[in-house]
């Protein structure tokens, strides 16, 4: 199919994505949503997902993207001001599906309760979530 620019067709396109982030928004001000931010990804091209946290006792335990009841992931990549709004459903999928392979696995040793977790190209989570469809779930 080719594209047509047309005033009607790209209004309303452009129109769900002001929606989309109005809710985006909505949901990170009600505590519907998780933001993460990631020092580390400007220059590495990646985000970090945090799967497991160490506590105080020493023990591993499942957090972060694998345990979030959050409907709404936000993940700001450094100072840039760049902000990733993505649905915690298939990030989660993804997360999982990095894990499995050894390479994508990073620790963070830093602070008081280190974290493992999973890398992942900005390239490689814009290709799996074009895989799901896009619906605009605004719970307020």
């Amino acid at each position: 199919m080719t594209y047509e620019p047309r005033f009607d067709i790209d209004l309303e396109y452009g129109k769900q994505g002001e929606q989309y982030v109005e809710s985006g928004l909505r949901w990170l001000f009600t505590g519907k949503g998780e933001v993460k931010r990631d020092a580390v990804a400007t220059r590495s091209g990646n985000l970090f997902l945090e799967c497991l946290c160490k506590g105080r006792d020493g023990k591993w335990r499942r957090s972060g993207i694998s345990t979030t009841e959050s409907a709404l992931w936000a993940h700001v990549v450094g100072d840039t001001g760049v902000v990733v709004l993505i649905p915690s459903a298939p990030l989660r999928h993804l997360a999982s599906e990095l894990w499995r392979d050894k390479e994508n696995r990073r620790d963070n040793p830093h602070g008081e309760n280190p974290t493992r977790g999973v890398v992942l190209p900005l390239k490689r989570l814009i290709d799996h979530v074009s895989a799901f469809p896009f619906v605009n779930q605004d719970t307020a």
